[in-house]
């Protein structure tokens, strides 16, 4: 699990097609799930998709303060998914894992709240597989200006 950011330039194990260098203000974060923890078309029990999305805002964090990312005064988002197989998939559904990842940006400080004055929500994407490839999901942080 390596974060990449636009200080460090590395890419880790992912390429995305995302822009190459990572400029300054920009951060790919490597989630450590294969798939999306979440999904809006699961059909979960309350308690168990409470316990999902705290791991998933717990992780983000947790990344987000490794990368270093300190307050900003806007930020955009996307989230990429990379799925091991070429089943149809509606990128729909990746908003239910992107919802707790943009949480996690107010819980750490990045920005005061997570309404559409301080974070521009861009639609999730999902990219085709790769041959003999384990499935990905990159958080993508870019600092805006005010």
């Amino acid at each position: 699990m390596v974060p990449v950011t636009g200080r460090d330039r590395r890419q880790g194990e992912f390429d995305l097609g995302l822009r190459r260098p990572v400029p300054d203000g920009v951060w790919q974060l490597q989630l450590p799930w294969s798939k999306p923890p979440l999904n809006l078309n699961d059909r979960l029990n309350p308690i168990v998709k409470a316990k999902i999305v705290a791991e998933v805002r717990s992780t983000v964090g947790w990344l987000i303060r490794q990368a270093g990312i300190g307050p900003q005064p806007r930020v955009r988002v996307q989230l990429h998914y990379v799925p091991r197989d070429r089943r149809t998939r509606d990128s729909d559904n990746l908003w239910a894992t992107a919802k707790p990842c943009i949480d996690a940006l107010k819980d750490t400080g990045v920005v005061p709240d997570d309404h559409d004055g301080y974070v521009v929500r861009r639609m999730p994407r999902i990219h085709p597989p790769k041959p003999g490839g384990r499935g990905q999901l990159v958080f993508v942080i870019e600092a805006l200006e005010a």
